[in-house]
C-alpha cells in the first residue's frame, strides 16, 4: 500500500470518526432537552428548575439533581426516594432508557458532619442515595445491564469548592458515560472534580 493510500484511509477514518462523534452529541443534546422540557411543562416539578443540571461533559451527558436551600431533593441524613426527586428520577429514567450509553452513579454530600447514627456517616448516606436512584432508574425502564458504577463519594468532590457546606454539594450525578471514554479511564472526570467546573446556568 503506498503512502497516499495510507493517508487516503486514514483521512477515511478520520471523518467517519468525526461524523460518529456529530450524531453522538447531537441526541445527546435532545436528550438534554427532552428532559428538560419535561420538567418545564411539569408544574408540579417546574419550581425545581434550579435543582437540575443536565450538561455535556467530555464523558458523556452528565445529569445533576441538587439540593437548594430553600428546596431539598432529600431529608436530612435519609436516602428515601418520593416525591418531587421520583419524579425527576422518573423523567430522566424514560429519557435515557433506549439509549446504549452506560450509566455512572454517583452520591455526594456537603462537608457537614453527619452523626446521628453510629458507624453511619457521609460516605454510606451518598452511597446509600446513589444506590436508591439506581433502583428508581430502573424501575422506568433504564435496563440493569446498563448500571456500569454505583457509588458515594461524601464530600470529596464539592461542586462549590469555596463553600463546603454549601448545599449544591449534596447531589446525585447521573453520567451517561461515552463507552469508549468508560473503556480508557477507570473513573469519570466527573468523579474526579469536572463537575465542579461545570459552568453555572
Amino acid at each position: 500500500m503506498s503512502e497516499g493510500e495510507e493517508d487516503g484511509q486514514f483521512n477515511e477514518a478520520a471523518t467517519a470518526d468525526q461524523e460518529q462523534s456529530a450524531l453522538r452529541a447531537e441526541k445527546l443534546d435532545g436528550v438534554a432537552k427532552e428532559i428538560e422540557s419535561a420538567v418545564a411543562v411539569n408544574a408540579a416539578l417546574v419550581e425545581l428548575d434550579f435543582n437540575l443540571r443536565v450538561d455535556t461533559t467530555p464523558d458523556g451527558l452528565l445529569v445533576q439533581i441538587l439540593d437548594q436551600e430553600e428546596r431539598p431533593m432529600f431529608a436530612l441524613g435519609s436516602a428515601r426516594i418520593d416525591g418531587a426527586i421520583q419524579d425527576l428520577l422518573n423523567i430522566i429514567g424514560m429519557s435515557v432508557a433506549d439509549l446504549p450509553y452506560p450509566l455512572v452513579i454517583t452520591g455526594h454530600t456537603d462537608a457537614v458532619p453527619f452523626a446521628t447514627r453510629a458507624n453511619y456517616g457521609n460516605w454510606e448516606l451518598s452511597a446509600d442515595r446513589a444506590n436508591a436512584a439506581r433502583r428508581a432508574l430502573v424501575s422506568t425502564g433504564v435496563a440493569p445491564e446498563r448500571i456500569a458504577r454505583v457509588s458515594g463519594v461524601a464530600d470529596t468532590v464539592p461542586r462549590n469548592t469555596e463553600v463546603p457546606t454549601a448545599a449544591e454539594n449534596r447531589r446525585l450525578t447521573i453520567l451517561l458515560h461515552y463507552p469508549e471514554v468508560a473503556e480508557k479511564r477507570e473513573m469519570p472526570a466527573e468523579i474526579e472534580g469536572f463537575a465542579g467546573n461545570i459552568p453555572q446556568r
